[in-house]
């Protein structure tokens, strides 16, 4: 857990909600003695092995894995086995117990996706994983689709899980009115190349702006560059007259892009941002692609019920904006556009703000806690 990610913070969400009720523990396929990235405030494990980092010894390292993982469970005599992402799912399928209740939470799409492209390659070996756990939730129903139809997963075994928005805290301020803000892994799911090439564009007849990035992640490095060889005027700290702030990884991001303008996403595969559901309860302004996966446009469509009043000036999925691209630059523009509007025109921001409230109020601590609590409990008594 040396980087924060999505399913770091899902899984430490969920330990959360869920250790006022039960004893919870989150096993990491770390190697032991690794520290956890996060406070937490339930048992931390780290039960791997050093990973085998040639592809063709990949097999031996969920061996290693598998009898860490059996070994844990004999200790820890879990009823229930929560897993999140495609490694942990198939040792936890191989090590199975007939007592336990072993549940897999799906949070990223498969089709076209690098991540998941073995699954893609090799169906056979997901559908004997998936159908061989007790249950399979997915954070949004278009990766419930996939799954479904590539791996021929009963339905009565699967559904939609909700994710927390946390517990509210006193917390400062790291930016400014005037800056926009990204915040995820540096990864090529994120776009992020695009989304620095749409920050040029914007700044340069905008000028004054700030552009925050809050993220680790394998091009990190290759992005910083990225940036100079774009003539924008680069920090790793904050400061008031860089272009492009990059902070790292960070424990309390919503400290870096609470006080922003906008939270721009511009991904090319999401299964259910949480750093959405994080700037939706800070009330910021949300600019994200209609992406694969259709994790934005399940968090537009949830917000629904919740918009007391019709909105000023648009329906909320007219907010969704296309996959930007660097060679269709129609898509830039449309992006330059969305960001100059969103400052701007005071209607739009309100519109905005109010689809932000609707979608934290639909995710909300108390609200995500019950619902797992009656999953749970439901599960026990089957």
């Amino acid at each position: 857990m040396k980087q924060i990610g999505g399913a770091q913070k899902l899984a430490s969400s969920l330990a959360s909600i869920l250790s006022g009720t039960y004893s919870v523990t989150i096993a990491s396929f770390d190697p032991p003695g690794t520290e956890p990235c996060q406070n937490l405030d339930v048992t931390f494990q780290p039960i791997g092995k050093t990973s085998l980092r040639l592809r063709l010894l990949r097999p031996l390292d969920y061996l290693n894995h598998r009898s860490s993982l059996r070994s844990a469970k004999r200790r820890l005599c879990p009823d229930i086995v929560i897993s999140i992402l495609w490694r942990a799912d198939l040792i936890n399928a191989i090590c199975r117990s007939d007592r336990e209740i072993s549940i897999s939470l799906l949070v990223i799409n498969i089709i076209g996706n690098k991540t998941n492209r073995m699954l893609e390659k090799f169906p056979l070996i997901g559908r004997l994983v998936y159908n061989s756990l007790s249950r399979v939730y997915g954070i949004s129903p278009e990766i419930c689709r996939e799954f479904t139809d590539i791996f021929q997963i009963d339905q009565s075994r699967m559904g939609l899980f909700r994710v927390p928005t946390g517990e509210t805290v006193q917390i400062n301020s790291f930016n400014n009115s005037n800056s926009l803000a990204f915040c995820g892994r540096m990864a090529h799911e994120k776009n992020i190349p695009v989304l620095l090439g749409i920050f040029r564009n914007f700044v340069h007849k905008n000028p004054g702006y700030q552009l925050h990035l809050v993220g680790d992640g394998p091009l990190l490095s290759s992005m910083i560059e990225l940036a100079k060889s774009l003539e924008l005027t680069v920090s790793t700290q904050y400061c008031d007259h860089s272009d492009v702030i990059f902070f790292g990884s960070q424990e309390r991001p919503e400290e870096y892009i609470m006080n922003a303008s906008a939270l721009l996403l511009p991904s090319i595969h999401e299964g259910l941002p949480l750093v959405l559901i994080l700037a939706a309860k800070l009330g910021l302004p949300l600019l994200a692609s209609d992406c694969h996966g259709g994790g934005p446009r399940y968090l537009f469509t949830e917000a629904l019920p919740y918009l007391k009043n019709r909105l000023a000036v648009h329906d909320p999925l007219s907010y969704l904006l296309p996959i930007p691209s660097n060679s269709d630059k129609q898509t830039i523009n449309v992006w330059v556009s969305a960001i100059e509007e969103t400052v701007r025109e005071s209607a739009r921001r309100a519109d905005m703000k109010s689809i932000s409230h609707a979608i934290a109020k639909y995710h909300s601590y108390s609200e995500v806690r019950n619902d797992w609590l009656l999953l749970l409990d439901t599960l026990l008594k089957e």
